[in-house]
Formats: C-alpha cells, structure tokens, sequence
C-alpha cells in the first residue's frame, strides 16, 4: 500500500479487537487504504484485519495506544500521505463520516480535524462525559485552544503537523498531548460533529482508574507549569496597555484559578460517586457543568460603541 500525493491514509490502532475488526476495515477502504497497527493481540485481531483488506504492522509487545499511533503514523508518513485519519477499532467511529473529515480538511488546510461526540450526551456514559469534560477543560487553557471533545480518537491529522510535532507521553496521554502541542504551536483546530456510538457488550481499553491517573498527572504538571507562564502573559500585557487583551486573559486565568481551587472538591466528590453516593453524583454534576466547562474559555462578545453613541455588540472571531 503506498497512498498517492496528497492521499490520505486511515490509522487504526487495534489490541484484541476480533469481534469488530474485520467489517470496520471493509466500511473504512470504502474510503481509504487501511493501515492497522495490532498492539500485540492474542485473538486473532491481526489475521481478521488482513484477511479484510488492511495492511498490518504488528508490535512485538503490548505497548499501548500511543506506541501504536505512533508506529502507524511514521507509516504512513513515509507511504507519502498528506493526511491520517485516525479511527479506534472497538467500532464506536462510523465510517461513513470519512468523507465529511476529508470534505472539512479541504476546507481548512493544516488543520486538524477532530470529531465531537457531546452533541449527543445522554448517549456517552455519565462517568466518561464527565470525564471527557474536565480533561477537555485543561486541555483548553493549558494547550490556549478551544475543542470540546479533546478525548476523541477519531481525529485528521495533517502529515506537516505530525511532522514538526514530538510527543514523548505513551497510552491514552498521547492524544492529549497532541492537542496541547498543537494549540500551543498555533496550529488551527475545527471540530466535526459525529455520533456516539457504542456496541452492546464491548468493554472500552480506557482504564478510569490507571488511564485517568496518568491523563490527571500530566495535566497537573503541565498545568501547574503553565502558571507562571500565565501570570508572565498578564503583567506583560498590562504594561503595554493592551486593555481588550487583557480583559480576555484576566477572565480566563480566574476560570482556571477557581477550577484548581475546586480540585479537592471534585476529587472528593469523585470518590463519593464510587462509593454509590447519589449525592455525590448529582453534585459533581454540577461542579463540572458551573466550573468545568470548557465552554467557558470560549471568546465573549465585545460591545463596541458607534459613531452614534449606541451599542453594538461584535463577536469576537473564533480562531482554532
């Protein structure tokens, strides 16, 4: 399989992902070469992908999502795609959006192109949506970006991107690190709507417990190192009196001042749902939704005065 100049390539990552495997490959060539990174599985995902059509790199050991992605893009890269969309194996992404992400990239170059799952909530499960909200929280201010749904794995990246870009972090953090690099660098992001889907039966590879460990630990750190990064931003840009700008980075350094302030609530909180608390359920519920919303950072209206003397309000221009 070698993609055409300026093709793109379809990445998916897959451990022990037998019962899905083979028919998503078949739905994804509809649209684009397959190229399947098998994370060491011992089901036979590997056969069930390459008799489907997919060329298959297998990893010699369980090495985790992150390795896998990166196996598969170094790929795909040297294959000449100009572009990777990524897809998760357990069959929770829809092929059929594949066309609407390659429709999306042409109309933003060099952006990356993520799928956004929360406009459907009440079909993702409660303990992930929240989940998904407080990572896509920090991940907003840390990475200076707005995506909603930064947990997503179905996601365009452009070649270039991948490129420029090095990522140390493995597993589950990769993808997260992606995005901070990526907002951080200035590279433009749009979302695209797609559905939530998850098959009966299927257990996800996301560990809450040890993944979310490692997702938390590296947002604390690099959130915590971002402080005085922050701090830095505000004082320079009050000396040289650029009043809107630092209204905007005043109003989104107390958003995250209280959401650290909230930290130990809602850890406790967290525990309080485990244990089978109600109260604690309804209650994270609502810090996340008041405080963790990464909605939150998203440029305000600005009421400008005309010629006349009356109010007008423009909107700021969203840039990703």
């Amino acid at each position: 399989m070698t993609a055409a100049l300026g093709s793109a390539i379809a990445v998916m990552p897959v451990h022990n992902e037998a019962a899905t495997i083979g028919p998503l490959v078949q739905a994804v060539r509809t649209y684009l070469p397959v190229l399947v990174v098998d994370d060491a599985s011992d089901d036979g995902s590997r056969s069930l992908a390459a008799a489907a059509g997919a060329e298959v790199i297998t990893l010699a050991r369980h090495a985790g999502k992150g390795a896998a992605l990166r196996c598969g893009f170094a790929e795909a890269i040297q294959r000449g795609a100009a572009a990777i969309i990524t897809l998760d194996g357990d069959g929770q992404h829809d092929p059929g959006d594949i066309p609407r992400f390659l429709a999306a990239s042409r109309h933003w170059p060099d952006h990356l192109i993520v799928g956004h799952r929360l406009g459907c909530p009440a079909a993702i499960p409660l303990a992930r949506l929240h989940a998904i909200q407080v990572a896509s929280f920090w991940i907003n201010w840390i990475g200076q970006c707005q995506v909603q749904d930064t947990q997503s794995g179905f996601r365009l990246y452009p070649a270039a991107f991948l490129q420029a870009v090095a990522v140390r972090q493995e597993g589950f953090v990769f993808e997260s690190a992606l995005l901070v690099q990526a907002g951080r660098a200035g590279w433009g992001m749009q979302e695209l709507p797609i559905l939530a889907v998850y098959p009966p039966g299927r257990t996800s590879h996301y560990r809450p417990l040890q993944d979310g460990i490692r997702v938390t630990a590296y947002l604390l750190a690099r959130g915590l190192g971002f402080w005085p990064v922050t701090l830095w931003q505000l004082w320079r840009v009050w000396r040289r009196g650029h009043v809107m700008t630092w209204r905007d980075l005043k109003r989104r350094t107390g958003i995250a001042a209280l959401a650290t302030l909230c930290l130990p609530l809602l850890a406790g909180l967290g525990l309080a749902a485990l244990c089978g608390g109600r109260l604690g359920q309804r209650w994270r519920a609502a810090i996340i939704r008041g405080v963790y919303d990464p909605c939150l950072f998203s440029p305000q209206r600005v009421v400008e005065r005309d010629d006349h003397g009356s109010a007008a309000a423009l909107p700021r221009v969203r840039v990703h």
